[in-house]
């Protein structure tokens, strides 16, 4: 679904208009699910516009224009190492090959930017000193220099080690930093908002080859996935839209409301996932689901009466 979008929208920033029947083609998709993905890329802020008739199709509004060159030639560098990383597959090949491509003209040696691609900061909130430990991660692996870091682990251990950053990873409304350990001498996944300093070395390093190892932190916790029903009301829908993807939110046959469903992995985060959307979504199943929500909502209104 990632993919289709990502292909869509670069369509449509490259042509002055597509028909929802061309897309339909071109994707594989039908021209219902187009229309779809069409409330996907405007409800994230941009401005598509659909227009009917002779000389009507979907299309970019004239005034967005992102920044021709907005990423420079060591954070494009560091996307690509991310894509090689990634298990060989026809989305991770397409992507890299549009960001090859992009505006090869408009390109410098000084300030090489992306079309497509923009970090916006202000998602990771007001949080200055998770933007400042981000930056100085970024900027050693763009120079392959190591960095002595202070790190508070979970069980309140306080450790200084070097390591070598080259993955930046975002997971479950996390972010870490993938790296070798020179003390562990391997690689390992540290939370940044866990790292206290950063300092410095003059300490070069050369790329290892290694492999998208850090999925394994996902199963520490013996984690259990389960197909998950959930009834959604309009003002959740984008958003559960967005969580679990547009083609697995339908419209109800009866009633003005949504069915989605999905397979989801089990945990206190999915509690709270759920928990956030409030009166605007009930868990129909499975009932194990439904009752630790239940159970977490009345816990939360005790704390209000």
């Amino acid at each position: 679904m990632i993919s289709n979008i990502f292909t869509m929208l670069v369509d449509l920033l490259n042509n002055p208009k597509c028909t929802a029947q061309e897309l339909a083609s071109k994707l594989e998709i039908s021209e219902r699910t187009v229309y779809r993905y069409v409330d996907v890329l405007s409800y994230s802020h941009i401005p598509v516009v659909c227009k009917k008739g002779r000389d009507g199709g979907i299309m970019i509004g004239e005034d967005f224009k992102l920044r021709a060159q907005y990423l420079t030639r060591e954070e494009l560098e560091l996307i690509f190492t991310s894509l090689d990383t990634l298990p060989f597959n026809d989305t991770a090949v397409g992507i890299k090959a549009k960001l090859q491509n992009l505006n090869t003209d408009k390109r410098t040696d000084e300030n090489f930017h992306s079309d497509l691609f923009v970090v916006d900061k202000s998602t990771w909130g007001n949080n200055t000193n998770l933007q400042q430990k981000m930056d100085a991660l970024l900027k050693a692996r763009s120079r392959k220099k190591a960095v002595k870091i202070t790190y508070h682990d979970r069980g309140g251990n306080l450790s200084e080690r070097v390591i070598e950053p080259y993955v930046v990873v975002y997971g479950a409304g996390i972010w870490y930093i993938y790296a070798w350990c020179r003390m562990r001498n391997q690689m390992r996944t540290f939370k940044i908002s866990r790292i206290t300093h950063i300092l410095p070395t003059d300490s070069d390093f050369k790329p290892r080859e290694f492999t998208n190892a850090w999925k394994i932190a996902n199963k520490l916790d013996n984690a259990q996935e389960i197909s998950i029903v959930l009834k959604v009301n309009q003002n959740a829908r984008y958003d559960v839209e967005e969580w679990l993807g547009v083609e697995a939110v339908n419209k109800a046959e009866q009633g003005d409301y949504w069915i989605a469903q999905a397979y989801v992995t089990v945990g206190d985060k999915l509690i709270d996932k759920l928990l956030s959307y409030r009166e605007n979504v009930e868990v129909l199943s499975p009932i194990s689901i439904r009752d630790k929500v239940k159970e977490s909502a009345m816990n939360i209104a005790k704390l209000y009466r």
